[in-house]
């Protein structure tokens, strides 16, 4: 294998790759990347078996074949040496050099048959989403997945395709975020997968401008192809909960308040809540929020009142003050609508204003209020 190519080109490819490449591995090839080449294109591929990354940029001077490198070797390399033409080629015993203005470096490479092979997806079914409604879709929703690994279905986000619309969906079992698109998908049968944060957080850095992305599914994985880059992921194959079933249809106490406002007098009054319960207090009565906190341990209190629209029965009700906080930050709207039941039931909160052909809506479980508020 041979081929030149401009520094700052490749160490960016690298860079991209390093990010799924895990720092240790029981399978010491993880830590490598692959990098191969063909008809004067080099395409740089790395792994951890749950999360690929296959990239392809242009070259000259080449020659084909294929090398696994350690990736972190090669991207510290490449990272310090001057800007310019650099030129790598490796041998039939996979020992690899790199000839730049400054010098000329030598690597251990890697057999590339240990590689694990770039998930094929056959017979899967395409739709293109453009770069901003998915940037838009994993903003929306990510921050409610869960962390908890006994409920693997939970830490992802659930894709519901539908010919009419497409929604998506996080929970935590605490919040729950559900958005949904109402635009043609053009799927021809309605699919359901749960795709994982990690590769969402992943591909979120790549989104940009308002080009369309490409997004195929198969039974066991997912392929984006953004760009020249293509991200795979597998599945998680688990049945995700009835979301619909825990989402209130009767909650008859509605307000309506700026975010702002409410944002800034929680994190203000959050300061004071107890550290392990990180309890809140909403007390409503007519067109006022009284927002308050007490720790007993450190003595400590804080109360606001900020204005809001309502005119129902008064209602006491207790969150946890860092998901309010984080829930408040998805609203993009000046105001927002809070619906409530009781102080024991779940509430829920989405923008006074729904953006065009969105359907927007947060729910957060109440905690049950102690003395200390």
């Amino acid at each position: 294998m041979k081929f030149s190519i401009e520094r700052e080109i490749i160490h960016k490819e690298l860079q991209r790759a390093n990010r799924v490449v895990p720092v240790r591995s029981t399978l010491p090839i993880l830590t490598c990347v692959l990098l191969s080449v063909e008809n004067s294109k080099l395409r740089v591929s790395a792994t951890d078996i749950e999360v690929t990354i296959s990239s392809e940029v242009d070259v000259t001077d080449s020659e084909s074949g294929t090398v696994a490198i350690q990736s972190k070797l090669l991207n510290d390399l490449i990272g310090v040496l001057p800007q310019g033409k650099l030129t790598i080629s490796s041998d039939d015993k996979n020992f690899v050099t790199i000839e730049s203005s400054s010098g000329s470096y030598s690597i251990a490479g890697k057999s590339p048959e240990d590689f694990p092979a770039v998930p094929t997806l056959d017979n899967g079914e395409s739709i293109n989403i453009d770069n901003e409604t998915m940037h838009r879709i994993i903003d929306k929703t990510s921050f409610a997945v869960s962390a908890d690994m006994l409920r693997p279905a939970l830490t992802g986000v659930l894709f519901e395709f539908k010919d009419e619309n497409l929604t998506t969906v996080a929970t935590d079992g605490h919040r729950l975020a559900k958005l949904t698109l109402n635009k043609k998908t053009g799927i021809k049968k309605d699919k359901r997968i749960i795709i994982p944060k990690k590769f969402l957080s992943l591909i979120l850095n790549a989104l940009s401008g308002n080009e369309e992305n490409s997004f195929t599914a198969t039974e066991n994985h997912v392929m984006i192809t953004i760009g020249s880059t293509k991200f795979y992921t597998r599945i998680i194959d688990e049945k995700y909960p009835d979301y619909n079933s825990v989402i209130p249809s009767e909650n008859d106490k509605e307000l309506n308040v700026k975010v702002e406002d409410l944002l800034a007098s929680a994190v203000r009054v959050s300061i004071f809540a107890n550290k392990t319960t990180q309890q809140i207090k909403l007390t409503v009565s007519n067109n006022n929020i009284k927002i308050s906190s007490a720790d007993p341990e450190s003595g400590g209190s804080g109360a606001e009142d900020i204005d809001c629209k309502y005119g129902g029965e008064d209602i006491e009700i207790g969150f946890n003050s860092e998901y309010l906080k984080d829930i408040l930050r998805q609203i993009d709207t000046e105001e927002l609508v809070m619906s409530l039941k009781a102080p024991i039931s779940a509430g829920l909160v989405y923008p006074a204003e729904q953006a065009e052909n969105e359907d927007y809506t947060i729910l957060l479980m109440p905690i049950r209020l102690t003395e200390e508020a």
